[in-house]
């Protein structure tokens, strides 16, 4: 199991639970090793070191910013590609009114079901077998399409159109799953900011120790700041449909619609 796997498996709250464990640990063990050498007669410059420090949170805060960016224009886009397939079904669902009654009626109770498909998707424990029957509806839908070429006397035209829209609704399934479930931070990515978040902890409380402070406030403090970003992070990375839930709404509505328009 990835680095990401991993973490998206883990409930928000026992990933910030270990993350405040490692870093208060990594804070503590810094704090020690600074006392210790504070207590022995090798001094070290004060500046010297607030300045590495300054440097190595400074590179957390960075990536953590970098990083946080990055998924939430992730998150951002996925809640575009849910309205762009609720209109692109809606547009294929009401141009197929314009079909031959023996093409019109399966294809919409297809869409119907499709729509009813996406809906559970966001709440299933088990998402493969909506997936397995959201492919086969896929081809069921254009069966229907590719059959209309054996009507003779029908307008070319308004098959072209419902074929385009038909394609678009493939087009935006393919690219919605990509964001979703492809599209996420890297396993590098996630130990390089689990590393560099120990080493900030580390250097923090190293600085602490050689200054000669005792354990202060802001020891728990910065562990915990940092723990929330990650996983704030790490929640919208989730392919867990439990997190950051992305709003349903515009399939709600077309799920009405199209309930409404069904005799």
């Amino acid at each position: 199991m990835g680095a990401a796997n991993l973490i998206s498996s883990m409930p928000s709250w026992a990933l910030f639970a270990l993350l405040v464990i490692i870093g208060v640990l990594a804070t503590q063990v810094g704090f020690w090793m600074g006392r210790r050498r504070h207590q022995t007669e090798i001094k070290e410059s004060t500046a010297h070191i607030s300045t590495a420090v300054s440097a190595i949170l400074g590179l957390l805060s960075f990536m953590l910013g970098f990083t946080f960016s990055t998924t939430s224009s992730r998150f951002a886009e996925r809640k575009g590609l849910v309205i762009s397939q609720a209109n692109a079904i809606g547009t294929s669902y009401l141009r197929a009114g314009l079909l031959p009654d023996k093409q019109k009626i399966t294809i919409r109770k297809l869409y119907a079901e499709y729509t009813d498909l996406l809906l559970k998707m966001p709440e299933a424990t088990d998402i493969k077998p909506l997936f397995d029957r959201r492919d086969h509806i896929h081809m069921l839908i254009w069966e229907q399409a590719i059959s209309l070429e054996k009507e003779k006397d029908f307008p070319p035209a308004i098959i072209s159109l419902f074929i385009t829209s038909v394609n678009q609704i493939f087009d935006l399934t393919e690219e919605r799953n990509t964001v979703a479930l492809v599209f996420r931070i890297p396993d590098a990515l996630w130990r390089a900011l689990f590393l560099l978040n120990a080493m900030s902890m580390f250097a923090f409380g190293y600085q602490k120790g050689i200054n000669g402070n005792h354990k202060s406030f802001g020891f728990p403090i910065l562990p915990i700041a940092y723990a929330i970003v990650i996983v704030l992070i790490a929640d919208m990375d989730s392919t867990s449909f439990r997190r950051f839930k992305v709003s349903q709404q515009p399939l709600i509505n077309l799920q009405k619609m199209i309930r409404m328009s069904t005799p």
